[in-house]
């Protein structure tokens, strides 16, 4: 029979292997996420016969409300063994994830579905659809045909760390200001996104001021011989068209296709608005309500 647990560091190699064979994942990532990320008292296991066979990872992150921000969590990498399927084991480590969450003052829970037929499957256990993205795509040569837009004098750079844990942080923090819904990452969690995208050859792009503050950065891979996909984009003012034009030119691709908040100021009015994660209150907690005309933003989703 099934028991549920915390996780122990003991089980690191378990999960490893648990999470290899249900997701497919480079395994530099998996190790990554275990080293740098993995806590025993933010992930449930289910354990047979004192062997991991499924397990969610329950990471805290802060969602914007009305009166500034509360506690939430975020259910990651939720697996179950091939052979255990079908026996209720993901159902029951749920609902054990909301009690826990409430009892160390989570307001709510949320997810991405990692395929558009899971939305039902969540939906079963109290989730619905909360986060919206803009997915939005222009050529190279619509780009070029934009008005050059004026401000101070930034530097390009790609490739670096770019003190991501600080700069990445306060710069995506501050545009989120006020979107009530939205989610705030911790920097462990910026900064595992930004490894993961660099283990599947990905690149970030930044632009800097002449005072050395992070004006706009930019997660980026291939998507195909002459695209380029943008899963997160930052920028203050101006500076987003100067970004794309940057990274436009050092990938060489014809076409740019971008993840946006919903409102964003980058390429407005372009592009087609989806479901993007789902969210359930914990208890009697509310959801925070969203501004009238505006979107939650979860962004960074690790998907």
């Amino acid at each position: 029979m099934a028991q549920i647990r915390h996780a122990e560091l003991s089980q690191r190699e378990e999960i490893a292997l648990l999470w290899k064979d249900c997701f497919g994942e480079h395994r530099e990532a998996i190790d990554y996420f275990l080293a740098n990320v993995f806590s025993p008292e933010h992930c449930l296991v289910q354990v047979v016969k004192e062997r991991v066979v499924a397990m969610v990872h329950m990471l805290p992150a802060d969602i914007i409300s009305e009166a500034g921000t509360v506690q939430a969590h975020y259910i990651y990498a939720a697996a179950t063994d091939s052979a255990f399927r079908s026996q209720g084991l993901m159902g029951q480590l749920l609902n054990e994830a909301f009690s826990y969450g409430e009892s160390r003052g989570d307001v709510c829970s949320f997810l991405l579905p990692s395929e558009p037929s899971l939305y039902d499957y969540y939906a079963r256990y109290g989730y619905t659809p909360y986060f919206r993205t803009r997915f939005a795509e222009i050529s190279t040569a619509e780009l070029a045909s934009l008005p050059i837009l004026e401000g101070e004098q930034v530097t390009a750079s790609r490739g670096e760390k770019l003190g991501i844990q600080s700069g990445v942080s306060l710069l995506r923090n501050d545009q989120l200001s006020g979107e009530r819904g939205s989610i705030l990452w911790p920097h462990k969690y910026l900064d595992y996104a930004m490894q993961v995208n660099s283990i599947y050859g990905g690149e970030t792009s930044s632009l800097s001021g002449t005072d050395g503050r992070l004006e706009a950065y930019a997660l980026h891979a291939a998507a195909g011989s002459d695209c380029t996909e943008i899963t997160e984009i930052f920028a203050a003012d101006w500076t987003w068209l100067e970004l794309l034009r940057y990274i436009s030119g050092v990938t060489g691709s014809g076409r740019l296709r971008l993840r946006l908040p919903e409102n964003s100021p980058i390429l407005p009015g372009l592009g087609e608005v989806r479901d993007f994660g789902m969210v359930r209150p914990l208890g009697r907690h509310t959801v925070p309500a969203p501004l009238a005309g505006r979107s939650p933003y979860l962004g960074l989703t690790l998907d």
